[in-house]
């Protein structure tokens, strides 16, 4: 009886050695977990670093360029290119043959002034008073 009366007035004190302990591992599990999580920020950091010091300075290893830009143009099929080169054709002869036809084919009189140019004299002769 003894003993065991020994042994009961011996557990409060392991209670609370225990307890101690407990509040102890508690406190280094809390620290474990926080040192942790500041190494992962470090580290996905230094990754971060290595990769933007990698790209930034222009040293872009595995990178190059396949095919260089066209440069900007409207896109006009064939049947467009040949249709605007015929209304071009047209419209340059047409002005040519206005041309050709004004001053070679058709020598007819139009304006008053070309009398005047051809003869040399003036259109309206004035006959001269006969008081004076």
């Amino acid at each position: 009886m003894e003993v065991l009366k020994d042994q009961l007035e011996a557990l409060p004190s392991k209670a609370n050695r225990i307890e101690e302990v407990e509040v102890s591992v508690n406190e280094r599990l809390r620290r474990k977990s926080l040192e942790e999580a500041t190494y992962q920020d470090f580290l996905s950091s230094l990754s971060r670093s290595r990769l933007d010091e990698a790209l930034s300075s222009g040293k872009i290893n595995n990178i190059s360029v396949i095919q260089n830009p066209t440069p900007v143009s409207i896109a006009l099929s064939g049947n467009v290119k040949i249709a605007g080169g015929v209304t071009g054709a047209i419209t340059a002869l047409g002005i040519v043959w206005a041309f050709l036809w004004e001053l070679f084919i058709d020598r007819t009189i139009k304006r008053p002034i070309e009398i005047q140019r051809e003869v040399g004299l003036p259109l309206f002769l004035t006959l001269p008073d006969a008081k004076g």
